[in-house]
């Protein structure tokens, strides 16, 4: 059983506004800059700064473990049973992301129709121009398994189907937690994401028109269990043992992290193909990583005045409250960059540094107030908040 009836932990939604906001950050600078361009003409302090905005798919594997986190602090709650079934559980998932996604892809559509639709030599090159096979691909959630469509309309967008069919298996995994613990269901996952992977490439092999960096559930849905993992030893009483509680989970998270980070700077020079079994071998050590961070940050979260210097700081108000529209920011915020690229900051012809660190500082403080109102319109109605206390939701 879960340790106390507070469900809502203020410092969850400042954990997804932070993600939210280095998204937007990660992507201001790929709008001016892509991996493979040369370096050389930036001084040591700028490389240092662009250097720090190139994680933003470490941002999704945060979300990731976030949503299985959050999606099994009411399973804990419930002893360890779905409340109201697998098929409430799916409508609520459903009713929850999918109407914004759909939202977020007429708006998407539309300012391609009006005023972004042709390419300008930015990141947003990779989402036009669009085909009614690339709409109805985005539509029936497969989008991620093709190529040419994975990212068209908006290059965000192949991240919602992949959480969709997590979230196909989460009743599954809920199940074999409860008969045989988490530690099976983890190792369960490894053998599911190994599995879609090689079977991804077979089907390559068939149609090369598959795309196998994007699409499956490999290696998230892993990441996901890590989730519901860190939710289990933070939260749990009755089956994880002791010396699990008290382990130094925030100095397991550092040096996870920096062996990540040097691993990934290693792949970047060796040039390990984005998708490739290595490659997600490294996000399953960030998988790891935010787990133990998120035990750090919530261990004892839910005792009245207990004292955690990360909870403290991601529980700032104005983070916390970021967080709570943070799947509106993700979903537009790309089309908005490509707007006040190309009609403020193309015609200012300003270097592409200067260009991208405006973008990323006060493009935020202009896109911000946009995604909020939409989701005031978008999002907010599908909320599944009526009739009980606030809680924190995956997204």
């Amino acid at each position: 059983m879960i340790k106390e009836n507070r469900s809502h932990l203020a410092h969850l939604d400042g954990i997804r506004g932070f993600a939210a906001l280095y998204v937007v950050f990660h992507h201001a600078f790929y709008q001016y800059f892509s991996p493979d361009m040369d370096l050389s003409g930036l001084t040591t302090v700028q490389h240092i700064i662009y250097i720090s905005s190139t994680f933003g798919h470490l941002a999704v594997n945060l979300f990731i473990v976030l949503s299985g986190f959050c999606l099994m602090m009411p399973v804990i709650k419930n002893d360890y049973f779905l409340k109201h079934g697998f098929i409430n559980f799916f409508l609520r998932r459903a009713k929850r992301i999918l109407p914004p996604y759909y939202f977020a892809i007429i708006f998407s559509l539309l300012l391609i129709w009006l005023l972004i639709g042709q390419k300008t030599g930015t990141h947003w090159d990779t989402s036009v121009p669009i085909t009614i096979k690339d709409i109805v691909l985005h539509f029936l959630l497969i989008n991620d398994f093709f190529s040419s469509s994975v990212y068209k309309i908006n290059h965000v967008f192949w991240s919602i189907p992949v959480e969709c069919r997590v979230y196909l298996f989460f009743p599954v995994l809920v199940y074999l937690w409860r008969k045989k613990g988490g530690l099976f269901t983890v190792l369960f996952t490894f053998l599911l994401s190994c599995f879609m992977f090689f079977m991804l490439l077979q089907l390559k092999k068939i149609y090369s028109g598959i795309e196998i960096q994007s699409s499956g559930v490999n290696p998230y849905i892993v990441l996901f269990a890590f989730g519901m993992l860190a939710a289990d030893i933070t939260f749990s009483i009755q089956k994880i043992p002791a010396t699990l509680k008290k382990f130094p989970w925030g100095l397991l998270a550092i040096f996870l992290g920096c062996g990540a980070f040097l691993f990934s700077r290693i792949e970047a020079h060796i040039h390990i193909t984005p998708g490739s079994f290595i490659f997600e071998i490294t996000d399953i050590v960030y998988g790891i990583c935010f787990a133990s961070f998120l035990v750090a940050c919530s261990r004892n979260a839910t005792q009245m005045g207990s004292q955690n210097f990360l909870r403290r700081l991601f529980s700032w108000k104005p983070l916390a409250f970021t967080g709570t529209f943070a799947y509106s920011i993700y979903l537009i915020h790309a089309p908005l960059l490509q707007l006040l690229t190309q009609y403020i900051l193309f015609p200012l012809k300003l270097p592409p540094f200067l260009s991208a660190s405006i973008l990323a500082t006060g493009g935020i403080t202009v896109l911000l107030p946009v995604c909020y109102l939409f989701f005031t319109c978008c999002e907010k109605p599908f909320l599944n908040t009526s009739g009980v206390k606030k809680q924190n939701l995956p997204w």
